[in-house]
Formats: C-alpha cells, sequence, structure tokens
C-alpha cells in the first residue's frame, strides 16, 4: 500500500491525503477551521462545498466536514451565564472559524494528519476555559476515521460538547436510508417525537431531526 500526503498552496495552504492503491483522497484545510473540503474515492466525491462562501473568510463554510465546538447548535439568544457572568457563544461555536495547526503526519499504515486547536485570549472571551482538541484525520481505503480528543486545561469542570456537520454529496436523496439505534426522533421545528425506521420524508421543505433516546 502505497500513503502520501503533500501540500496545495491555495487560497488556503491545503493538505492532500491519498491512498493510492484504492484511489482514495482527502483535502484537508488548517486555516479555516481544521475542516475537510474534499473526500473522494476512486474519482466521485463524497462531499458538498459551496466554493463561493469557502473563498470569504468573513462567512461560515457551507460544506465539507466543519467541525462543531464547544457547542452544537445554539444556544437561546446566543448567550449563557457560567460563576455569575454573561457569556455570547454563537451557534456551533468558534472552532470551525479558526485555524489549527498540524502537529503531526504520516504515511506509514494510512494517510494520517493530526491537528492541535489550544485555548487562547478570544476563545476565552467567549468560553472562559483553558483546553486543547486533538483531532487525527485517516484515510486508508474507502474508510475515513477521525479520533478526537478534548482536554481540559482548566481547574474546574469544563462543560462541552462537540460535533460534526458533515455535507454529504447525493444524487438520488431517495434512495437514502440511515442505520442509526433509536425507533423514534424529535422534530426540532414542530418539538413532536414520531416513530422512525430508517427513512425520512424527503418531500418536506426541511428536516430537522434529533436522536435523544439512541438505543
Amino acid at each position: 500500500m502505497t500513503f502520501t500526503i503533500t501540500q496545495n498552496q491555495n487560497q488556503y495552504l491545503t493538505y492532500c491525503l491519498k491512498d493510492e492503491e484504492a484511489d482514495a483522497y482527502l483535502e484537508v484545510v488548517p486555516a479555516r477551521g481544521g475542516i475537510i473540503t474534499r473526500w473522494q474515492i476512486c474519482g466521485e466525491d463524497i462531499l458538498y462545498l459551496d466554493t463561493e462562501r469557502f473563498k470569504d473568510p468573513n462567512l461560515s463554510v457551507r460544506g465539507g466536514v466543519p467541525i462543531l465546538f464547544p457547542i452544537c447548535g445554539n444556544l437561546p439568544d446566543n448567550s449563557y451565564q457560567h460563576q455569575g457572568r454573561n457569556y455570547s457563544l454563537k451557534q456551533h461555536g468558534f472552532a470551525r472559524d479558526l485555524p489549527w495547526q498540524v502537529s503531526k503526519q504520516s504515511s506509514e499504515t494510512a494517510a494520517s494528519l493530526t491537528l492541535e486547536l489550544n485555548s487562547n485570549p478570544a476563545t476565552r472571551q467567549v468560553y472562559p476555559f483553558d483546553f486543547q482538541l486533538i483531532f487525527t484525520y485517516q484515510l486508508q481505503g474507502n474508510s475515513l476515521k477521525i479520533h478526537q480528543k478534548v482536554i481540559n486545561l482548566s481547574p474546574e469542570r469544563m462543560p462541552f460538547s462537540i460535533g460534526f456537520h458533515p455535507y454529504f454529496q447525493v444524487t438520488d436523496k431517495t434512495g437514502l436510508s440511515f442505520d442509526i439505534p433509536s425507533s423514534q426522533y424529535l422534530d426540532q421545528r414542530t418539538k413532536t417525537f414520531h416513530s422512525y425506521s430508517g427513512n425520512f420524508d424527503f418531500n418536506l421543505e426541511e428536516i430537522d431531526a434529533a436522536f435523544p433516546q439512541i438505543t
């Protein structure tokens, strides 16, 4: 097996991970929130990316696999209290907007790239904790693994949520099914529960579902 990691200097420095034998390819842009912008298998794009929004650093990225931290979703009025002080924290947090640093790369048993994000004065203004995030993207065959490590460097407990916001490229959404271990989901728009068997009604204008009871 032949794995490689190269760099392209486009608008942003882009790390390109390849599994030559499997014809698999991954692009990661550390400066733009550590985001995965492209994943291909045998030349077929797995992900969607709005390239025009991606070019504008003042806009959040719509596409790829943005990282959500220290919250997923949003807070009422984008605000919360901690230790008697008010803080403002926007939807999905700040990790997807900040530059990450490459700390390690390997092409031995897989194409592997490790990124880090550390707390700083700007993050402490909206999230008063010291932390370190360590993410490793590992490409091997048609598999992409993302290893996450969250380190609390504060002297107190650090509440957080973490997740991803992947945008998959789909030609026929009616053929989609989702293997989620739950028999019901919560419609976030109507706040009502519905039975779940692996599919959604794709005729709806928007699907916003949560699965609070994973079995």
